[in-house]
């Protein structure tokens, strides 16, 4: 059967890949997991939808969260008697380096303290929780 250019349609059908060429393929689907495979799958969908386990997750990062505002308020706090220890010394070298002990040491320990969600975040990130 000829087109209007003078030509057949097979000849059309096999110029584009036709029906019969290696292009119109489908891809083979995955082969179907094993019994053992799909309970290891349904154990981690399991664990990542369970409700009781985000709620123990959710009440320990408030329980995070309170301690490090607990935490960076007492290093505040020990900071600014630092600082007051370092007025009353009035140049005394002794309780000026007393002042200075107690002001590193509140340093260290607001540092920590604004530190530990980030050393979570890491800790989660790398066993994949």
């Amino acid at each position: 059967m000829p087109d209007s250019r003078g030509g057949s349609l097979a000849k059309v059908a096999k110029k584009s890949g036709g029906s019969k060429g290696g292009g119109d393929r489908k891809p083979r689907p995955a082969s179907r997991p094993n019994r053992k495979e799909m309970e290891g799958l349904e154990r981690i969908v399991l664990l990542a939808v369970d409700p009781g386990m985000q709620r123990i997750v959710g009440i320990l990062d408030g329980i995070r969260n309170t301690l490090v505002a607990v935490l960076a308020a007492l290093a505040i706090t020990a900071l600014t008697y630092a600082g007051v220890r370092y007025v009353i010394a009035g140049g005394d070298p002794s309780g000026v380096e007393k002042a200075k002990g107690a002001a590193k040491s509140a340093l260290v320990g607001l540092g920590l303290a604004l530190l530990a969600p980030v050393i979570v975040a890491v800790v989660k990130g790398i066993i994949g929780a």
